[in-house]
């Protein structure tokens, strides 16, 4: 058969001529076949080129893609950046300074280039993923800085922060529910350190008399950092809705070991 197929040219090559290869590759259910070209002739630029000023997208997460900047982590944090850019992701490098790189607590000069650790989606050069894991980190905050670059030379950078403790210490960090303000419901969620554990939480709203209005007590078995959501549709357990107010709760979370943390937070009801 005939194909035909287009693609972008990165900034990022020797502008002298020379020539360039396309292999081939083609099957079907009985047979395959493959080939390549090796007279393409590369160089210069072209006569209307693509006019492209802007830097890849980039979505920026530690862990799980629930994951709330300043959240909690073990010390070997996964950092998960997903990337796309119209022209194209450059993975590649050529450039001085064009890597994908990630820079812990602003240390450039150990900064951690990242071109192997990406993964384009499938049959797309415009979108892809970055998966790198980290191991040993240091207790207490850190701040990342992400930067990618496409293929017209253009970059983006993301910055995102955590706070890493121990596995062996229990820790539960922003205990929240969304949204908030509500009215018809609300989810609430929060963070800790002891993903692929047990845990045992006790959730109760009181009214501002500190009468407990609803508990909900739940098993969770979480894979991540962040466990939730406990929906509350604002009625008692008997099924009689609430007015508008605020109303005070408490999270109590144990592990199998008895270790418990509790925390509390407040809600407004909007009607």
């Amino acid at each position: 058969g005939d194909f035909s197929f287009s693609f972008i040219v990165p900034k990022d090559i020797s502008y002298k001529n020379g020539f360039g290869k396309i292999s081939f590759y083609a099957n079907d259910s009985a047979n395959d076949a493959l080939g390549y070209n090796d007279t393409i002739l590369v160089g210069g630029t072209a006569i209307n080129p693509i006019y492209d000023d802007e830097g890849p997208d980039i979505s920026l997460y530690i862990n799980t893609l629930d994951f709330r900047d300043g959240g909690v982590t073990n010390e070997s944090p996964t950092l998960i950046a997903y990337v796309s850019d119209s022209s194209g992701i450059n993975t590649v490098g050529n450039g001085i300074g064009h890597d994908i790189t990630a820079v812990l607590d602003g240390n450039s000069a150990e900064a951690i280039v990242l071109n192997e650790f990406y993964e384009s989606d499938l049959d797309s050069y415009q979108n892809g993923k970055v998966t790198y894991y980290f191991n040993d980190l240091t207790e207490g905050f850190h701040t990342l800085t992400f930067k990618v670059w496409d293929v017209m030379n253009n970059s983006s950078e993301q910055d995102i922060s955590f706070e890493v403790v121990k596995s062996s210490d229990f820790v539960v960090e922003n205990v929240f529910n969304y949204p908030n303000p509500f009215s018809e419901s609300t989810n609430f969620y929060f963070d800790h350190n002891q993903a692929e554990e047990e845990l045992s939480v006790s959730l109760e709203i009181y009214d501002i008399m500190g009468r407990t209005v609803r508990k909900f007590e739940q098993t969770l078995y979480p894979d991540g950092y962040r466990s939730g959501p406990i929906v509350w549709d604002g009625k008692t357990v008997g099924g009689a809705i609430l007015p508008p107010g605020i109303y005070p709760y408490k999270v109590i979370i144990k592990l199998t070991d008895g270790s418990m943390v509790q925390k509390s937070n407040k809600l407004v009801i909007v009607r």
